[in-house]
């Protein structure tokens, strides 16, 4: 193994352990239950009267701006909640993500935050019919004032903090930055194809996963796009589900124009995102790069100091467009057993790293070089 400088940590230094932190860190206080009634109640009102019907799932899936089962429902609180998860889990109400948002300076009377902006948090979870009815009966205890039963305080606290319930809408699934970029790469030719990405509702459920998928397909397939790849994951608790397809660059123009309109990708309820194509490393032994538009812009310098480290696979050190820019330190011996052709990821992000989207500029960081120690037979 090549000799390399010690990176040096800061010298330590004693400090005194702080006692009660999180307790002593100032939190956002909400109106109370008096005024979020007022602001929530219909909301609720309207829940309770289709919940008791003959038929409740199947009214409440006819509005398709309302609350209904299997469709997410958004929660925006001010600040975040402890064990909200945890405890929403314990009403069958799945929680996909949590998400900070940025913080407002202009927000509902009767809030009290730490500062003058009020801190924002966005939880996406998906409900069921049982879990709806858990819900309701929880803010009805809630409104009379009654105290928390135990084990479901932080619905107390989701409820005083409560500024937005709604259902997860096309502002969601495509946000503004993705129709930015989505709308910087659509073609002048109306017919020519545009790629972009689907990803479904990472649901626990395989039946619904495939459900939803099957319905994202019949819409692309629809506006005479077609299915170009597919990527579906379930492992050790992670899973992911995506669609790669392409789409005549009018469908999508219309899509950006109007995503709230009706019939449209946007408004698939089991649609989680919709993305711009991801542009990746071309693959390993591609010598298109020698020639191809990136060529001559920037080059790495032999000599130039080592300012990030990848833990990953092994890359192709000698790519084309990464030649001189990365160093392998092979300390577990995988490089023998990692075949050229097998080099993809790791390869991508090395790519990624010094010469960014390769849709962009591609420019290599001129000054930079990387290392990379494979942890991966691959």
């Amino acid at each position: 193994m090549v000799d390399r400088p010690i990176l040096r940590f800061p010298d330590p230094s004693p400090s005194t352990r702080r006692t009660n932190a999180l307790s002593s860190q100032p939190r956002t206080r909400g109106p109370g239950s008096g005024v979020q009634g007022r602001r929530f109640q219909g909301i609720f009102d309207r829940l309770e009267a289709t919940l008791n019907a003959d038929n409740p799932e199947a009214i409440l899936r006819a509005d398709p701006t309302g609350i209904a089962p299997e469709r997410a429902l958004v929660f925006v609180t001010a600040g975040s909640l402890q064990n909200f998860a945890r405890v929403a889990n314990n009403v069958g109400l799945e929680v996909f993500t949590e998400t900070e948002l940025e913080a407002i300076e202009a927000f509902p009377e009767g809030f009290e935050p730490p500062g003058k902006r009020l801190p924002r948090t966005l939880y996406a979870t998906m409900p069921t019919l049982e879990s709806l009815n858990k819900i309701l009966s929880l803010w009805k205890v809630y409104q009379k004032g009654g105290r928390a039963p135990r084990g479901v305080r932080p619905w107390w606290s989701a409820f005083d903090l409560l500024l937005e319930l709604r259902p997860w809408g096309p502002e969601d699934r495509l946000t503004e930055n993705a129709r930015t970029v989505i709308e910087d790469r659509l073609p002048f030719d109306e017919n020519k194809e545009v790629l972009i990405e689907i990803e479904i509702w990472p649901c626990t459920s395989t039946e619904k996963r495939a459900r939803w998928r099957s319905e994202t397909e019949q819409h692309i397939t629809g506006f005479d796009g077609r299915i170009i790849d597919r990527s579906s994951i379930s492992e050790n608790g992670f899973i992911y589900e995506a669609i790669l397809a392409g789409m005549p660059a009018h469908a999508v123009r219309t899509m950006l124009d109007n995503p709230a309109k009706a019939g449209g990708l946007a408004i698939i309820e089991g649609v989680q995102f919709i993305f711009p194509q991801t542009i990746g490393q071309a693959s390993p032994g591609d010598t298109a790069g020698e020639t191809g538009e990136h060529a001559g812009q920037g080059t790495f310098v032999a000599d130039a100091p080592i300012r990030v480290a990848l833990f990953d696979g092994t890359p192709v050190a000698g790519h084309a467009l990464l030649n001189d820019g990365v160093v392998i330190e092979d300390v577990h011996d995988l490089v023998r057993l990692s075949t050229v052709n097998q080099r993809y990821h790791a390869t991508a992000m090395a790519s990624l790293i010094l010469r960014g989207d390769l849709e962009a500029d591609g420019k290599a960081l001129t000054d930079t070089r990387l290392v990379c120690v494979p942890l991966l037979n691959r």
